[in-house]
């Protein structure tokens, strides 16, 4: 990367988060109210690519988030007619 990179696209910055929220759970602590304050975020250190990189990437993950949800419905819909045929086999 070159040069420091001091903004992200906010779809850019979901898949980061959502990427890494295991370390962002640790940083919050145990508990029934996790929380993170300026003071946590100042410690975590990201590689934040160039804007039309992280676009690319935004658009790849939010294409195979699109298929892993169609896909979900395919299974559902194929669970509810399996269910269907067999309770015609019980009648």
């Amino acid at each position: 990367v070159t040069g420091v990179q001091t903004c992200a696209l906010p779809i850019f910055l979901y898949y980061l988060l959502e990427k890494n929220k295991n370390i962002l759970i640790r940083f919050a602590g145990a508990g029934g109210m996790q929380m993170l304050n300026k003071k946590d975020f100042s410690g975590l250190k990201f590689l934040i690519p160039p804007l039309p990189e992280q676009q690319k990437i935004a658009d790849f993950l939010t294409s195979i988030d699109k298929v892993i949800e169609l896909k979900q419905q395919q299974i559902t819909q194929a669970e509810s007619w399996k269910k269907g045929l067999m309770q015609g086999l019980f009648v």
